[in-house]
């Protein structure tokens, strides 16, 4: 079984032993606490316990991968993370051919007549469905203000036909394993704060706007790291208007572009022998 930090299934065995989960288990990660705000004393309880569910959860698997940067940990925690974690960094692979990138360019403005692209992308869930349907229902003013092509990526839980019927504005994208291919292909992206989606962009050095989950701690906390670091905007959903969301957008293209990490897939083959480790086999030479 190899999950991620899903937390339904780390917390489903309950430290128990239950003979209907795999022998073998892996955990491929990037947070190991959970961050709770405010002054309520029931509330820090609260998360002492959560965070002492989840480190004890996560110990229990066989083979964990820490696929983050170091110092997105805590400082409190990097020690215990380091002891207890192969600390891969980033799994990015960016396998994009720049001439294909540019067909895809082409073939995606040549309809709309605009001159940019902004690629809105919301992942793999529909809590960021409100970013989309903002963006819809404000499609003609940020087309127009930005010259430019509104990309929707909706991921597999959006049905991406609830965004046809202006072409001229916008394009709609269902579940793709190329979505590295829009972003590069894309002036900017706007989506929320999930660190596998900041790291993908930082490694394409493509200016971003963010707009995590409110009140989502591990969201919040990427958002920020990634604009102290790229000059990524950040604006949350209370802020979120047409106005705003033109101004970030044009903040982000107009600054330097972020750095592009060197990923050359490094961290994914030190997370696959890893866990391949675990069925006994041997790499072969």
């Amino acid at each position: 079984l190899v999950q991620d930090q899903f937390l339904e299934t780390l917390f489903a065995h309950r430290w128990e032993q239950n003979p209907t989960l795999p022998s073998c288990r892996a955990v491929i990660t990037d947070f190991v606490d959970i961050a709770l705000k405010g002054f309520n004393p029931v509330r820090w309880v609260f998360g002492a316990y959560a965070n002492r569910m989840l480190r004890k959860s996560l110990l229990m698997n066989d083979a964990r991968v820490f696929a983050d940067s170091i110092n997105s940990v805590p400082p409190s925690l990097r020690g215990w993370v380091q002891t207890n974690f192969l600390v891969t960094g980033p799994i990015v692979l960016v396998l994009v051919d720049d001439r294909e990138v540019g067909k895809l360019r082409r073939r995606l403005l040549e309809d709309s007549g605009k001159r940019r692209i902004v690629c809105f992308t919301i992942g793999g869930t529909a809590v960021g469905k409100h970013i989309l349907d903002f963006a819809w229902q404000n499609r003609r003013e940020l087309s127009d203000a930005l010259d430019a092509l509104l990309l929707f990526l909706t991921g597999p839980r959006v049905d991406f036909r609830e965004y046809n019927g202006d072409e001229k504005s916008v394009l709609a994208v269902g579940f793709t394993t190329q979505a590295t291919a829009y972003f590069q292909a894309s002036d900017c992206v706007v989506t929320q704060g999930g660190a596998s989606t900041l790291n993908e962009l930082e490694a394409l050095g493509k200016p971003t706007v963010c707009i995590p989950i409110k009140g989502h701690w591990e969201q919040e906390r990427n958002a920020w790291r990634f604009k102290t670091r790229d000059n990524y905007a950040v604006l949350s959903p209370t802020q979120l208007d047409a106005t705003t969301l033109i101004n970030s957008i044009i903040r982000v293209l107009e600054v330097q572009a972020p750095s592009k990490p060197n990923f050359k897939g490094g961290a994914a083959r030190l997370a696959a022998e890893k866990i391949v480790g675990l069925l006994g086999y041997r790499r072969k030479v």
